[in-house]
């Protein structure tokens, strides 16, 4: 929620002369209270009739009524009644409609797709009605399950179109060649009762099969059928590896003996094509084992480690960009600390990668090709195809798009900011994009230590308790240029607060800062640090603000931080910076 106005106001004049004026202060106060309540109230019976109509649930209304309690709002820099009131009239004017809006649209156009493939019989109508449970009865945030609707529509209606096409065209087949599953013994997995409940992966290879055996039935050529036989054989060995995904493999074959080529075009493909592919496919899969093994010491800062599920998942090309950039990455731990501007470049890079700020990384990407060379030429190409493999956002004309309408779209998505932290964000944003986006890098640098295992509640609770006395024994004793560093910044005096934080010269490790986000002293000692850009320090970092959960700062690298960071970029590339209120502010 957005604390754009409430930001700006004044706290109410207050004159304590008299009894009378006290009184008078009081009525105002209890009157502005009542007047929030009623707001605070309109706003939960909007999101109620959502939760009644089935596009919100019960969390997402209690979600969004926390991050507009009063607590809340004073975290967020809403001291006095009349900034609370302010706040809150533009949040039911603004963002609730904005809110309701899209959970609306989002579920019925959801609603929609599953009736769709429920009628086409794409799917059954028990998978139906599980689809729809787990929309109604998740138990995720609304980011979470936008992420989740937005794939879907990408995803898993085409795949079960194609599905259900294979399907027909082998139905079609059975009925030409007035076959059943006793002749064609492949068609008997496609027929039994429990196919539909299969993973859509192992549909497809079941699938796959059927329709080749169905061409093969009545094939006359026994070298071609010897050659089948070979072909399914090198592609069960490859799937048993795990080299390739199994209904990859089997529409390989598909393609390959549904051609209407002559045995001998189709044993120059196997010996020739196909073998060099499972060639490929072995080479990269024993590429990515050995960085398993290696990444059992330590995963490198912003590097993915794909389960190998998610790595057969991949595409060939995928594959070899993602095995690249992790032996890249590797590398750089052993090799460590670098004072070459071409590494530091390289390190922002690989963070914007990680992070999925696909326009931030080609901005920088580009500049540091113009002073590559050698081999930094190669590991920038590296980086060129991982970023073209895995961008998959196509990037909105903004040209003619006003600094205005940007400046807006900033103070939008400021909505889907907890009060607590707005302040910060505010401010952050004010500096401009390089500050902006050095303190999402930082709230990253947390998700991912989550994710490998670095960080958990328990460790984080450890961490903070340890805090007083790590930092205190940094202030005394100064910096290390190696280990982790456990910094709180909320615990010193403002004008010591400088010596908590960890100079990134010559240093190569890990730092945790812990922050208030309500503490203006903690904040702007940060905020001021980011001002120096420090790509080791960016590199290293992870920033636990007190005032969100974990869930809410993960939830923020989803999505609002890196729009923020787009639109803040292109602000700037105007010529104007962020404005709360009013017209954004030239630069010029």
């Amino acid at each position: 929620m957005n604390s754009v106005q409430a930001l700006t106001g004044n706290t109410v004049e207050t004159n304590l002369d008299t009894d009378e004026d006290a009184n008078q202060t009081q009525q105002s106060e209890k009157d502005l209270h009542n007047e929030c309540h009623g707001i605070q109230m309109q706003i939960l019976g909007l999101l109620s009739e959502g939760v009644s109509q089935h596009y919100l649930t019960d969390k997402d209304r209690l979600d969004y009524m926390g991050a507009i309690s009063l607590e809340k709002l004073e975290e967020g820099g809403a001291v006095s009644w009349e900034q609370k009131k302010r706040w809150l009239e533009d949040n039911m004017r603004s963002y609730v409609p904005h809110f309701l809006s899209e959970a609306r649209h989002m579920t019925d156009e959801f609603m929609g797709e599953i009736s769709k493939a429920k009628k086409q019989k794409w799917i059954s109508s028990s998978s139906a009605e599980r689809w729809r449970d787990r929309l109604f009865q998740r138990s995720t945030n609304w980011a979470e399950t936008k992420s989740f609707l937005i794939q879907f529509k990408k995803g898993y209606m085409e795949n079960w179109k194609k599905l259900s096409e294979k399907r027909k065209t082998i139905e079609g087949k059975k009925k030409e060649l007035k076959v059943t599953a006793k002749e064609v013994p492949e068609l008997k997995l496609l027929e039994k009762s429990g196919f539909d409940e299969l993973h859509f992966f192992e549909k497809m290879r079941i699938a796959s099969e059927a329709l080749v055996a169905l061409n093969m039935y009545k094939e006359t050529s026994e070298h071609k059928k010897k050659l089948y036989e070979q072909a399914k054989k090198m592609m069960n060995g490859a799937i048993k590896s795990r080299f390739i995904r199994q209904d990859r493999a089997m529409k390989w074959i598909e393609d390959l003996f549904s051609s209407k080529l002559p045995a001998e075009k189709i044993e120059q493909n196997i010996n020739g094509k196909m073998t060099n592919y499972i060639g490929e496919w072995t080479k990269v899969k024993y590429r990515y084992d050995r960085i398993l093994r290696r990444m059992e010491k330590g995963v490198p800062p912003g590097t993915e480690k794909l389960n190998e599920q998610q790595f057969l998942n991949l595409l060939y090309k995928e594959k070899m960009s993602y095995v690249e950039e992790a032996e890249h990455a590797l590398n750089l731990i052993d090799t460590g600390f670098s004072s070459r501007e071409i590494d530091g470049m390289k390190l922002e890079i690989r963070s914007l990668m990680a992070q999925k700020d696909w326009e931030g990384a080609k901005e920088v990407l580009k500049s540091a090709k113009a002073i590559a060379q050698g081999e930094d030429i190669y590991e920038l190409d590296s980086m060129d195809r991982f970023i073209k493999q895995f961008s998959s956002v196509e990037e909105k004309e903004t040209a003619n798009e006003s600094a205005a309408n940007i400046n807006e779209d900033i103070r939008r998505e400021l909505g889907n900011v907890p009060a607590s932290i707005q302040k910060l964000y505010i401010q952050a944003l004010q500096y401009g994009p390089q500050v902006f986006a050095s303190l999402c890098t930082l709230e990253y640098n947390r998700t991912w230590c989550w994710n490998n295992g670095y960080l958990d509640a328990e460790k984080e609770d450890n961490l903070y308790n340890k805090s007083f006395k790590d930092t205190e024994e940094i202030v005394e004793n100064g910096h290390k240029k190696r280990g982790l560093e456990n910094i709180n910044l909320d615990i010193i005096e403002d004008n010591e607060k400088d010596k908590a934080m960890r100079p990134y010269e010559n240093t190569w490790a890990p730092t945790i800062i812990h922050m208030d986000a309500s503490d203006g002293g903690s904040c702007n000692r940060l905020l001021n640090e980011l001002k120096g850009k420090e790509r080791a320090r960016d590199y290293w970092t992870s920033l636990i603000v007190k005032n969100i959960t974990y869930e809410k700062q993960r939830e923020l690298t989803l999505g609002t931080n890196r729009k923020m960071k787009s639109s803040i970029r292109k602000l700037h590339a105007k010529g104007f910076g962020f404005s709360l209120i009013g017209d954004p502010i030239s630069l010029n």
